[in-house]
């Protein structure tokens, strides 16, 4: 067993980082699938995000529970919550432009057609203007990702570290006589 001073806390975050944020993906990118191809009703969309929300929170905080269960530090903990963030965040970013520009481009530009406008903009103008906001409303999106991962990570960290493996401290041999 190793003792926790002996674990890089980086390594033990990114490792934990990459795993949730790995299985994180894999549950959001199920769900954008759900939501592009079979356009479930608008109730079981919210459903399905709620319960993905919930599992990405559950995510963040065992990944930091883990990570500061190895080291001792909550540090690492928040770590790892940041990089399982940052991780499901911008791949999730990438593949939610793929597919809303590869499965809904369609629906958009059809959309954006009949749209009417009584300002006087071009149906191409308005669109430029929604595909814009739809990518800056991602970008923060993952940020938010980011920001809920380290601080859930903090929390997990929080209880890991009181289950870590104690170190005693090790205190050098003092000879049986001192000097005067």
């Amino acid at each position: 067993m190793q003792n926790a001073e002996n674990v890089a806390p980086k390594n033990v975050a990114l490792k934990q980082g990459l795993v949730f944020g790995a299985g994180l993906t894999v549950i959001e990118f199920v769900q954008a699938l759900v939501n592009a191809l079979v356009h479930p009703a608008v109730v079981v969309t919210y459903v399905i995000g709620f319960i993905v929300f919930l599992l990405a929170l559950a995510a963040y905080a065992v990944s930091g529970f883990l990570a500061s269960k190895q080291t001792g530090k909550v540090s690492t903990g928040t770590l790892a919550g940041l990089w399982t963030g940052l991780i499901s965040g911008v791949i999730g970013l990438i593949y939610t432009l793929i597919l809303t520009f590869t499965l809904n481009s369609n629906n958009i530009n059809q959309a954006f057609a009949n749209m009417p406008s009584n300002s006087g903009m071009s149906s191409e103008s308005l669109k430029t203007i929604g595909l814009v906001s739809l990518v800056v409303a991602l970008v923060f999106g993952s940020l938010f990702e980011l920001g809920i991962g380290a601080g859930v990570g903090a929390l997990g960290g929080l209880i890991g570290k009181n289950k870590a493996p104690r170190v005693d401290p090790v205190y050098p041999e003092y000879p049986s006589q001192q000097p005067y």
